[in-house]
């Protein structure tokens, strides 16, 4: 299993008609990787050396090896189909409520580099 996060549409009511998130997921928001990592345990903080640095990754459950912080899918159009029709329900494991993250207004801060501005 490999796991991330899609929170762009619960985002979309507060973002500006003007602004569109880039793509979100593992390493974004911290208090959702916390949880991640503390109730997946092939979510890690693991050192890339891709990026050289340490980032949130997945792992290997049979022997830990990295695979990095990115969905895989056998075809991505299929995700990308199912993401435009609303039908993303196969792919969730968990839906977790906002609340039970403890995310805080500072934790979007570091997200200007996933924001598009449209003109």
């Amino acid at each position: 299993m490999v796991y991330t996060y899609f929170i762009n549409k619960q985002l979309l009511p507060y973002m500006d008609e003007y602004l569109e998130l880039g793509d979100l997921g593992l390493g974004s928001i911290k208090p959702i990787d916390n949880y991640l990592m503390e109730h997946y345990k092939t979510i890690n903080n693991n050192f890339s050396k891709t990026h050289n640095s340490y980032c949130v990754s997945n792992n290997c459950a049979n022997c830990n090896a990295l695979i990095g912080n990115h969905y895989v899918v056998d075809d991505p159009h299929d995700i990308f189909d199912d993401w435009m029709n609303g039908d993303l329900d196969k792919y969730i494991v968990e839906k977790i409520p906002f609340e039970k993250l403890n995310i805080r207004e500072e934790d979007f801060a570091d997200l200007e580099y996933n924001i598009v501005h449209v003109c």
